[in-house]
């Protein structure tokens, strides 16, 4: 399994790959090859704090993602981050956990 944080991230990160990709997946997207649900939202009232949870799969491609991004805007008053979040990359065929990506959002 790969796990890396999101210094270790944005070092891989070649952009004109990863805007062709992005190209690539609006396009499966609009041509209904993305199974896509609704995002899910959880919201912390007390605290004006919520989390997305957003995730998909390509048609015919081997793994799946599920993000997660957290926000919680009265952080900054204690010098903390004032959002977070980490991309599950899962097998499509076992389930398998494949990388964990904690990209701080």
């Amino acid at each position: 399994m790969i796990i890396l944080d999101r210094h270790q991230i944005e070092d891989l990160i070649d952009l004109p790959a990863a805007a062709a990709a992005i190209r690539y997946a609006f396009c499966s997207t609009s041509r209904g090859e993305v199974n896509l649900p609704p995002v899910g939202h959880i919201t912390f009232p007390q605290v004006s704090g919520d989390c997305h949870i957003k995730y998909g799969h390509m048609q015919g491609k081997p793994n799946f993602v599920i993000k997660i991004a957290t926000g919680f805007p009265q952080n900054a008053e204690t010098d903390r981050g004032t959002g977070n979040g980490m991309s599950l990359v899962l097998s499509a065929t076992t389930g398998a956990v494949q990388a964990i990506l904690h990209d701080e959002m």
